[in-house]
Formats: structure tokens, sequence, C-alpha cells
């Protein structure tokens, strides 16, 4: 879908990578990668917690793959885009709208940084996250 997203916003036609892909799915965040999360939480028999890291992992890898994508169709900028309802974070809704270089980080107003929405490294801020990145050049 993040490869989708982007070549339909810039007008191109990047190839998956299966490479990337995998790097992506496999990150290790907090030390685990996604298959040691899910475990964690299947040993406990804790559905609930296997279904959010579901979530949150393919959002992550959805926003992943847009932003590569992006990178390589030669987008220059990135735009911070939420849903726009009351569900929102407030760090999220400050960067509502704001546009930096592709290579460059989001900061929130308590100092938070990401490339994307989803890769804070932060529970409070990657959990249940629903915004995405719109791209031009």
């Amino acid at each position: 879908m993040g490869v989708d997203n982007a070549n339909e916003q810039l007008s191109s036609s990047i190839k998956t990578n299966d490479k990337e892909m995998r790097d992506t799915i496999y990150k290790k965040v907090a030390g685990k990668d996604y298959k040691e999360r899910i475990e964690e939480y299947a040993d406990n028999g804790d559905l609930m917690s296997i279904m959010k890291v579901a979530e949150t992992e393919g959002h992550r890898d959805m926003n992943t793959a847009s932003l590569v994508t992006a990178n390589k169709a030669g987008a220059r900028y990135k735009r911070w885009v939420t849903m726009n309802d009351d569900r929102v974070r407030d760090t999220h809704d400050y960067l509502e709208g704001m546009t930096v270089p592709i290579d460059r980080m989001f900061v929130t107003y308590n100092g938070d940084m990401t490339m994307f929405p989803g890769e804070f490294g932060i529970a409070d801020e990657d959990i249940n996250c629903r915004c995405t990145l719109s791209y031009s050049y």
C-alpha cells in the first residue's frame, strides 16, 4: 500500500524491492523484531496485544515503503497528514501539514523526532497512529 500510495501521488511507477521489504518487516524496535514481539504476547495468550503489534507494524511498514518509494521517485518534500479528528494525538496534531525536505526529520513540540509516522520508536507516539505522509517535487 505504501508503494502504491507514493506512486499515485508522484505519478511514478517504482517497483517493490523484496530485500527492502524484508529489511523493513524484520527491523528491530526496542531490541526485538516483529516475530519476537508477537511470540512474547502469544506465550502469554494476549490476543489483543498481538493485534495491536500487527496494526502498529503494518502502519510502520506501509509508511516505510511509501517514503522509500517517494525518495526513489525523486520527491523533494514530505508533508505530515493526520486524520483530522478528535483521536489525533496533540503531538501529531502539531505536525499536521508540516512540510520538510524528504531527508529531514519531523520534530514534535516536545522534541521527539521521526522520519515518518510510526517510526518514533516511542510506544505513546507509534501505537494506534493513523497518520501518513504526502509527497511533492
